[in-house]
């Protein structure tokens, strides 16, 4: 099953949502079957509505720039 991770973010250069994508890379789930969708228009309820008009997974998963994902099974055990 493919995940599509939807983050409203204000900027692409922050140091947090580095290391938000560092913590999805490090998921024990085959990379090709997940999406990054940063969303940097509107507000962040506009910016959700436009990640989830763009994402073709078959799971949306809604983070935040603050986010990090501690463990790495996070994304096998959702599936």
């Amino acid at each position: 099953m493919k995940i599509s991770c939807i983050i409203p973010c204000k900027s692409l250069d922050s140091s947090l949502l580095k290391d938000l994508r560092k913590s999805i890379l490090m998921q024990n789930y085959p990379q090709n079957q997940i999406e990054v969708i940063e969303v940097t228009e509107g507000d962040s309820e506009s910016a959700k509505a436009i990640g989830i008009r763009k994402a073709t997974g078959d799971i949306l998963c809604m983070l935040c720039t603050d986010n990090y994902l501690v463990d790495a099974d996070i994304f096998p055990t959702v599936v």
